[in-house]
Parts: structure tokens; C-alpha cells; sequence
């Protein structure tokens, strides 16, 4: 079975046991799954969301939960970037919103649920929204110094005609360890 305990906090650590998905591993430590959210916010256009930000730890990231709305389609050019403390670039993880979350096309073909992501909601035309989750089971993400990740509202030189962000909430479960 597994079992689940949580304390409080801006960010919440939560400790689960009985998660097919091992954490990474280091001697003598054990990992607890740390969740970061922004609840509700608004960002202006090409303004960047950030989905975890983390210094010196090591682990990786579990589950990225995005719900965002804006104006029109064009915030869903925005790209989902990794940042590691010792690297002077970014990581660029998706030429859009909905390449991160495994979509296509501004998610032309409508809500999917799989074992690796999902679109769970979507408004097309103006206003449009969307909520998305994504796993990186099969592809992991992992740190040894800390690391941030960002997703940004709209591309510039792409979605031109994106506008700010508005009602956004991320959920970001990193596994850290102690």
C-alpha cells in the first residue's frame, strides 16, 4: 500500500511510499517528493512562470501540472526551459506548450490522457485555456546542485499576437534528497 503524509508551508513536502518510479539514489540518503505551486497568478506577455526553483539539492523531477488562459492560442508558443546553477544557458524542452505535454498543433486533436501526459482541458478561440499534466517517468529530468524550471506565456517571434497569462496555476512534484 502506500502511504502518504504531507506537512505545510510554501512549499509542501509530501513522503510516499510504494511509488513505482524509484528517485534518484545517493548513499545514505532517502528522497521526499516535494510539491511547488503558484496558485492563480497572472503574467504579462513572454513573461516567464516559474515551475521550481531549487539550490543546492540533488533529484528530479516527478509530475509538471500546468493550467493556464489567455486571450487567444498564440500563449501556447510559450517553451519550457531547465536551468542548472553551473550552466550558463538554458535547456529548451518544447518548442511549445503543447509539445511539453506530448500535444501538437495547439492540441488540434482535443483531450488525451496516456501514462506520460495528458490534456485534461481545452478552450479554443478567444478566451482560450487549457490545464495539461506531464510525467517524466521514461524521461527523467534529474540535479545534483539544484535546478529551475520555467514555462513562459507566449514566444517572442512566434505568437505574435499572444497576450498575458491570466488564472495560471502549476503544480511541479520534484523528488529531493534528505
Amino acid at each position: 500500500g502506500q502511504q502518504f503524509t504531507s506537512s505545510g508551508g510554501p512549499y509542501q513536502s509530501h513522503k510516499i511510499a510504494g511509488v513505482p518510479v524509484l528517485p534518484p539514489k545517493s548513499a545514505g540518503k532517502t528522497a521526499k517528493l516535494l510539491l511547488v505551486k503558484n496558485e492563480n497568478i497572472t503574467t504579462p506577455t513572454f513573461g516567464n512562470v516559474t515551475l521550481f526553483s531549487l539550490n543546492n539539492q540533488t533529484g528530479g523531477l516527478f509530475l509538471v501540472t500546468i493550467a493556464a488562459g489567455s486571450e487567444n492560442e498564440a500563449f501556447l508558443e510559450g517553451q519550457v526551459r531547465g536551468k542548472s546553477p553551473s550552466s550558463a544557458g538554458q535547456t529548451v524542452f518544447s518548442s511549445g506548450t503543447e509539445d511539453y505535454f506530448l500535444g501538437t498543433y495547439y492540441f488540434n486533436r482535443g483531450e488525451y490522457m496516456n501514462g506520460l501526459a495528458g490534456l485534461t482541458h481545452m478552450t479554443k478561440g478567444s478566451p482560450a485555456s487549457f490545464s495539461a499534466y506531464r510525467l517524466h517517468t521514461n524521461d527523467p529530468i534529474t540535479f545534483s546542485n539544484g535546478y529551475s524550471m520555467t514555462w513562459r506565456c507566449g514566444e517572442p517571434g512566434f505568437g505574435a499576437n499572444a497576450h498575458a497569462c491570466y488564472s495560471v496555476f502549476t503544480y511541479s512534484w520534484v523528488y529531493v534528497l534528505v
